[in-house]
């Protein structure tokens, strides 16, 4: 019975990990792609220093966008660890909800980061 307990705590953890690296690597490059073709939709053709502005802001996504990625993911953790109470712990609907917890904090931060700069920036000439 322990090693089921322990392979249910490894995936508990895992997954907020999975989630967060997969967020920070390829969400980075799926959000400043949707965001510059939104721009580009709306504005249409862009001249240089628009251009030379979105190459600074899409930069500094290449350093934000992973940071929440991977913050959200260690608030994730949190759930695993309350799994493990002596209440709840070895009870399948509980860490059936763990990992559902998890795995919607660890997806929450890249989510709201990528509404905000849709609706920041890529949207910001349509009016």
């Amino acid at each position: 019975m322990n090693t089921v307990r322990d392979l249910r705590w490894t995936v508990g953890c895992a997954l907020p990990l999975v989630i967060g690296t997969v967020c920070a690597t390829f969400g980075t490059m799926a959000e400043i792609r949707a965001v510059l073709r939104a721009q580009a939709a709306c504005v249409g053709e862009v001249g240089v220093s628009e251009a030379f502005g979105a190459l600074g802001w899409a930069a500094s996504r290449l350093v934000l966008f992973p940071a929440v990625s991977v913050g959200s993911a260690l608030v994730a953790f949190v759930f695993p660890l309350l799994g493990r109470l002596p209440w709840p712990a070895g009870r399948r609907y509980v860490d059936l909800a763990v990992w559902g917890l998890s795995a919607a904090t660890a997806v929450a931060g890249p989510w709201v980061f990528t509404v905000y700069d849709l609706g920041a920036f890529g949207r910001a000439g349509c009016a």
